[in-house]
């Protein structure tokens, strides 16, 4: 989950990657096209596109639940939409990256235009009430809490298509998370 504020509808770049370059590991979270939408580069017909527009220059809430064999999209605390099928969740284990991706363990060039702010992932599904809570700022259980970056002044991706910079191309981190 995350407080997104896209500088423009225009401009693609991922929100959040998880993955080691395994087809079954990828998980990306991106504003695509002024939507968000849930991919795996290597499994296209896993993933799940909102049809609701994120509004440029405006924080927007957003939230990406894998609850056994369903991905959600929250937008605010609203469900946007929904896919059953086949979900494997990586846990969050593997390379990490904000605000844009890995690709052959590097970071990759696909950012994310905009700002961002209390980037939060969890090792289980949340369920509707704590993702309003969280969005509120509201005390909650916080077990299963992997990680959470807060970038106080909203993390900035200014330059789209520059050489690789590690203020342009995001938070990468090419370690796993330590999920004990």
């Amino acid at each position: 989950e995350a407080w997104i504020n896209p500088y423009d509808g225009q401009h693609s770049g991922h929100i959040f990657f998880d993955g080691d370059d395994t087809p079954e590991h990828d998980q990306l979270i991106r504003y695509l096209h002024g939507k968000i939408d849930v991919h795996n580069y290597f499994i296209p017909s896993w993933g799940v596109e909102s049809p609701t527009p994120i509004p440029a220059r405006m924080w927007t809430h957003i939230a990406v639940v894998f609850n056994r064999n369903r991905i959600s999209i929250y937008q605010n605390g609203f469900l946007t939409a929904t896919k059953d099928g086949d979900v494997r969740c990586h846990q969050s284990t593997s390379r990490v990256a904000i605000g844009s991706g890995v690709h052959h363990g590097r970071p990759y060039h696909a950012q994310f235009y905009g700002k961002m702010t209390n980037v939060k992932v969890w090792r289980r599904a949340l369920s509707v009430d704590e993702i309003l809570r969280s969005m509120r700022n509201q005390t909650m259980n916080t077990e299963g809490l992997l990680g959470h970056w807060t970038f106080s002044n909203g993390y900035r991706s200014t330059e789209p298509n520059r050489s690789l910079k590690p203020v342009a191309y995001g938070l990468v981190s090419l370690e796993p998370i330590k999920t004990e």
